[in-house]
């Protein structure tokens, strides 16, 4: 029996078959960025974290964005031509929707990735009370903070913890500098990780005020998620 034809433009067929293929790709460019960027971002912040598959998947993103175009591009070019130009039309429908999906899949895999970063970052808080809390005995008893972390062992601390972050497993803790870059802040300890991004403890929690040279992007407990700009 034959196919039902859904077109039949200048002797080209768009049978049933022929439409469930061409809406394999859009399909996949939707899919891929809503699955793959929460597992990067997930295997980001682990414990034993890397990193490298978000830039991977960067470089992968740009590579079908850029392959797409190009395929829109000849796809239009040839439009016109009577003999190809159903199949280039079509060829050009499907373009832009997969670079439609592509752009839509990116802003959703983004979005739940960013969900899971701050998940992540809010279960840090938490495990650096034990740390805080050493800091501020230090400061209580000498009258001044810790010249350095490795100053509160073994008295305050048995030992420097993890961040639990494979990316970024150390804090980076220091005294305030003489600018007042960091406000009436006598120590700031920070977990530098996510581009020129820092999730940043200030024991004053005066974030908004304490920074003129980047914004808050977000408070998470008595932290702050801070974009440098």
């Amino acid at each position: 029996m034959a196919q039902r034809s859904f077109s039949n433009m200048h002797g080209f067929k768009l049978t049933k078959p022929k439409l469930a293929l061409l809406s394999l790709l859009p399909l996949f460019t939707l899919l891929l960025p809503v699955i793959s960027i929460p597992l990067a971002k997930f295997e980001a912040v682990s414990p034993r974290g890397q990193g490298g598959l978000e830039f991977m998947l960067f470089l992968l993103f740009a590579l079908l964005f850029a392959l797409l175009g190009l395929a829109w591009v000849i796809s239009a070019v040839c439009s016109p031509i009577p003999s190809i130009q159903s199949g280039a039309q079509i060829s050009l429908a499907v373009c832009s929707v997969s670079i439609a999906c592509l752009f839509g899949g990116s802003l959703i895999g983004s979005y739940i990735g960013r969900r899971i970063e701050w998940k992540a970052l809010e279960q840090l808080a938490e495990r650096s009370r034990p740390l805080l809390a050493a800091i501020e005995a230090y400061e209580k008893k000498f009258g001044q903070p810790p010249d350095s972390l490795e100053k509160l062992m073994p008295d305050f601390l048995p030992a420097i913890p993890s961040t639990g972050i494979g990316t970024t497993p150390e804090y980076q803790y220091s005294r305030a500098l003489t600018d007042g870059f960091y406000g009436s802040n006598k120590w700031v300890l920070e977990v530098r990780q996510f581009g020129f991004n820092t999730f940043i403890y200030l024991p004053r929690q005066n974030y908004s005020s304490a920074f003129s040279h980047g914004h808050v992007v977000r408070r998470i407990g008595d932290w702050a998620y801070w974009h440098q700009g």
